[in-house]
């Protein structure tokens, strides 16, 4: 059990030094947040590791719900904001958006396939 703990913490580690590196090197913003939740996440299984030796099974269980919504949380709002500042990001009036642009009504010629979901 003891040399199955240890490999597990120095794998733990291993990952948490090489996303501290693509946390720091990374070249945009979008890399960073994957860097930063996946941090979170060997976080949340090192605080699992802990609690599966039995002695603070409590305050890890609350550590790990913690750290996971967190994670989520923030994830979410930066691809919300990305998302919102990206100046490529599909808004209703552009070709292909979801507009109707594009595509066929149905009512042609008969040309077309028929499908109805060509672009």
């Amino acid at each position: 059990m003891t040399v199955l703990l240890g490999s597990v913490v120095a794998l733990l580690g291993l990952a948490a030094v090489l996303t501290l590196v693509r946390l720091v090197r990374g070249p945009g913003l979008l890399d960073r947040v994957v860097a930063l939740d996946c941090l979170l996440v060997i976080l949340v299984m090192a605080v699992a590791t802990d609690s599966s030796t039995g002695q603070r099974s409590g305050v890890g269980l609350s550590i790990i719900v913690s750290a996971a919504l967190l994670s989520f949380v923030g994830t979410v709002a930066v691809a919300r904001y990305v998302e919102r500042t990206r100046p490529g990001a599909d808004r209703p009036g552009r070709p292909g958006a979801g507009d109707g642009a594009g595509s066929s009504s149905g009512t042609g010629s008969g040309t077309g396939t028929g499908t109805g979901t060509e672009r």
